[in-house]
C-alpha cells in the first residue's frame, strides 16, 4: 500500500449539514476499515455564515443516535484556495457546490468530484440538503451519505489493496 496519507474534504454549502455529517460518518467507517490510518478527512462550506459553528443540531442528534458521536466535535469552515493543494479528492454534494469550488479555486480541477457518484443508486443526481427540512429529511441524508461512504471506501480499498 502506497504510504503517502490519501487526504478528502467533503464539501456542502454551509458546512453545518451534509458535509460535517460525511466527514463523521466517513472518518468513523475508516477507522473500522483496512485503511484505518491511511486516510485523513475534513470538510468544509463555500459560504462563510457559519464558521466556528458546530453542525445543526438536526445532524447531530441523527450521527449520535447512529453512533457518529464525532460530528459533536466538527466545527465549521470556509473552503479555501490552498484546499485544491492539500486535499487529494474533493467530494462535492450538488451542482450549487460544484459551481462555487469552481469559482474559489478559479479553475475545474479533477479532484472534485461528486460525491453521489459513489452510490450504487444512479438515480441519484446529487446529496440533498436537508436545512431547510424536517428530522426526517436529516435521517434520508445520513441513509445516502452512510452508503456512499460505503462506496467511497470500497473504492479506496479496492485501489490502495
Amino acid at each position: 500500500m502506497n504510504n503517502k496519507k490519501i487526504r478528502i474534504l467533503f464539501v456542502c454549502y454551509g458546512n453545518i449539514c451534509r458535509s460535517p455529517s460525511a466527514e463523521a460518518i466517513v472518518s468513523q467507517k475508516l477507522n473500522a476499515s483496512s485503511l484505518s490510518g491511511s486516510v485523513s478527512t475534513d470538510s468544509a462550506g463555500t459560504a462563510d455564515f457559519h464558521i466556528g459553528k458546530q453542525p445543526d443540531k438536526r445532524a447531530i442528534s441523527t450521527g449520535v443516535s447512529r453512533g457518529y458521536d464525532n460530528i459533536q466535535n466538527l466545527r465549521a469552515r470556509q473552503l479555501e484556495r490552498d484546499d485544491m493543494e492539500v486535499f487529494d479528492l474533493i467530494l462535492i454534494m450538488d451542482d450549487k457546490n460544484a459551481k462555487n469550488v469552481a469559482e474559489i479555486f478559479e479553475c475545474h480541477s479533477p479532484k472534485v468530484e461528486y460525491f453521489h457518484r459513489y452510490l450504487s443508486d444512479e438515480s441519484l443526481t446529487h446529496i440533498a440538503d436537508p436545512f431547510h427540512g424536517e428530522q426526517e429529511d436529516f435521517e434520508q441524508m445520513f441513509d445516502v451519505l452512510e452508503q456512499a461512504a460505503d462506496g467511497l471506501i470500497l473504492m479506496l480499498e479496492n485501489k490502495n489493496g
